[in-house]
């Protein structure tokens, strides 16, 4: 359905209209709301789905920040106690 709304965007079909041609004028007018309508639906539905996809990658950012925190955190907790072994076993091997 989309390709055919974006056909007749890209190819319309160009009519010339008489006075007396009002129903047609009408009609024509109704037609090209219409697909104005469904043009706007589609473009509000797709703007729905793309705050939805920006709202799952944000999350997943913030996921993998605070993933990245806490791998640091376990990071600087392991140096730590690697610097507090080696200090034991220099004091152990001096204090003989």
């Amino acid at each position: 359905m989309q390709t055919k709304i974006m056909d007749n965007i890209t190819n319309p079909t160009v009519t010339t209209l008489s006075s007396n041609d009002t129903p047609l004028q009408h009609e024509v007018i109704v037609t090209v709301k219409d697909q104005l309508l469904l043009l706007h639906n589609e473009l509000a539905e797709q703007k729905k789905k793309d705050d939805e996809f920006q709202k799952i990658v944000t999350d997943r950012l913030e996921e993998q920040r605070e993933l990245i925190i806490h791998q640091e955190e376990m990071l600087k907790n392991l140096s730590q106690q690697l610097e507090e072994s080696k200090k034991s076993f220099w004091k152990k091997l001096f204090s003989k």
